[in-house]
């Protein structure tokens, strides 16, 4: 007969089979063999020490897709993780990665292990000050299963349709196309913000999002640190004309054949309400050019 719980606990946990406490085919020795391991300070359930993946060797091996619908594809994918983390924590302490084959190496800036969006292996993301707050481990956008394959922008170029764009910025101007750089709002400007405009530093972040550049020793790194940034200065609600429709026009139709994408990140303009202002027609004529022929 199995062994039950008190009554008043049945309702909540049921009856304990003595065959639940231990899996079927799992010894006791082997039991005892699983240990907690500690890495940077959360519990990681391992049965051995943590190695290399195997599929990031590239002796002979070919890629194959992981999926997280899958538990097969999430252990791979935290295996993955933890390892790429380790790398971080070992380059921050000025150690050399380990000789091997890997094709991804992280970045030396020193923001790059805070950048939970770009390789997320449960570090903290939050204030300690105020509550510590973890991420979650494979939750972000597999940037170094990318860049492992070599995509990092290179040979690409990015419209940043924006406030503008800091050109002198440290971790931003290797990266800057003057030649292509337009201020659609004042004839004078050149790209840059005006920095004493509430929201001036909006176009500065977004390019940075996409193309700061990596291991250079400073700030963070993009998501695409070898690509070419073009700043185009077109949004600003306090500017004299950054209302005019063509402000957008011309920034749509800025070099269509050298850039390859627009970034448009941009919200409601004016103030109170949630009103939404559509495109003018030559706006959206502009915007279809710019696809078609872009």
């Amino acid at each position: 007969m199995p062994k039950r719980q008190p009554s008043r606990l049945s309702h909540l946990f049921g009856i304990r089979d003595k065959k639940e406490r231990r899996p079927a085919g799992v010894s006791r020795r082997r039991r005892k063999q699983l240990r907690f391991e500690t890495l940077e300070s959360r519990q990681v359930m391992s049965a051995s020490a943590l190695v290399e993946p195997t599929m990031l060797n590239d002796s002979g091996l070919t890629f194959t897709s992981t999926s997280s619908d899958t538990i097969e594809g999430q252990l791979e994918i935290l295996a993955r993780e933890i390892y790429w983390q380790t790398l971080i924590a070992a380059s921050a302490q000025g150690n050399a990665p380990p000789a091997s084959t890997l094709a991804f190496f992280p970045p030396n800036d020193p923001l790059f292990a805070n950048q939970w969006h770009l390789l997320n292996s449960g570090q903290q993301v939050g204030n300690p000050d105020f509550q510590d707050i973890f991420g979650v481990v494979g939750e972000d956008i597999n940037l170094a299963g990318a860049w492992a394959l070599g995509f990092t922008g290179q040979n690409v170029t990015v419209a940043v349709i924006d406030s503008g764009v800091q050109l002198n910025h440290p971790d931003l101007a290797g990266n800057i196309n003057l030649a292509l750089a337009l201020d659609t709002i004042n004839p004078f400007g050149n790209g840059n913000p005006v920095f004493f405009n509430p929201g001036s530093f909006h176009g500065t972040a977004v390019a940075g999002l996409i193309g700061a550049i990596a291991n250079n020793g400073i700030g963070g790194s993009g998501v695409a640190p070898g690509v070419t940034l073009v700043p185009i200065r077109s949004i600003d609600p306090t500017a004299q004309g950054a209302g005019n429709p063509n402000v957008i026009v011309d920034a749509l139709r800025r070099a269509i054949q050298d850039i390859d994408i627009t970034n448009n990140s941009w919200g409601r303009g004016g103030t109170g309400g949630r009103t939404l202002t559509g495109f003018s027609p030559d706006e959206l004529l502009a915007l279809r050019d710019s696809v078609i022929f872009g």
